[in-house]
């Protein structure tokens, strides 16, 4: 294994196992087998990418996804009727109150957000740009998480909301006690105007009772080559 590691690098590659890397799918993996969660809900579903990659390595996972977006919203309902165990709540976005707001949306949808992106990010990606906007109900998740839930219920949360992740954890807090992993966009730079940074996320996190399990790197500033962007993973 040492050979082809050493034989891989120099050809450009790094060889490692996948379920022992540090990719954000092999993390995943890793923290859903060390919390032993009953129900992921992923809050930020876009068109499933996460949802799909966690039920590609076990079909029979439990999966709630929130999605705000019309058109991504669209996508999942189709994706979501062919596991009987993946549910996709009314469309929404997820927030500290219940309101009603508009969402800009991104040429990259996965980039879209309720907050305005900042020039840091359209640099960085010029391809996320705004290109429209629409209205969308907000929601807090502990008012509208007893729908999907069983008693006794273990919660792995991802978040995934493009600068609003705070405001997603501060609408949880009547259901934190379940919530036994999470898995949140963390930012090191103000990639959308008023959102909170890294530090100050994992400050809160730490008090809410969880401990850091994974980075896993994201966007990358292309001339500096810093990070801007990262999937943080924390357990109870």
């Amino acid at each position: 294994m040492k050979l082809k590691s050493e034989i891989a690098w120099r050809l450009g590659y790094e060889l490692v196992r996948i379920r022992k890397g540090h990719g954000p799918r092999a993390l995943v993996w890793q923290i859903i087998n060390a919390s032993a969660p009953t129900v992921c809900f992923d809050v930020g579903a876009n068109e499933g990418q996460w949802a799909g990659g966690v039920l590609s390595d076990d079909a029979t996972r439990r999966i709630v996804s929130f999605e705000p977006l019309s058109e991504a919203h669209r996508v999942l309902l189709e994706k979501a009727r062919g596991y009987p165990n993946w549910v996709l709540a009314p469309r929404m976005a997820i927030g500290n109150e219940d309101t009603e707001t508009v969402i800009n949306i991104s040429g990259f949808s996965q980039s879209s957000s309720l907050r305005p992106m900042t020039h840091v990010h359209s640099d960085a990606a010029p391809e996320t740009a705004y290109v429209s906007t629409e209205t969308v109900a907000v929601r807090r998740l502990d008012g509208v998480a007893g729908e999907f839930l069983r008693p006794g219920d273990r919660i792995y949360l991802k978040i995934d909301t493009q600068g609003f992740e705070r405001e997603v954890l501060e609408g949880a807090t009547g259901i934190m006690e379940s919530v036994v992993a999470l898995q949140v966009e963390l930012s090191f730079r103000e990639l959308y105007a008023g959102e909170t940074l890294a530090a100050e996320m994992m400050a809160m996190i730490g008090k809410l009772g969880f401990q850091l399990f994974g980075f896993c790197n994201g966007l990358r500033d292309p001339k500096t080559k810093a990070l801007l962007q990262a999937d943080a993973f924390f357990i109870r």
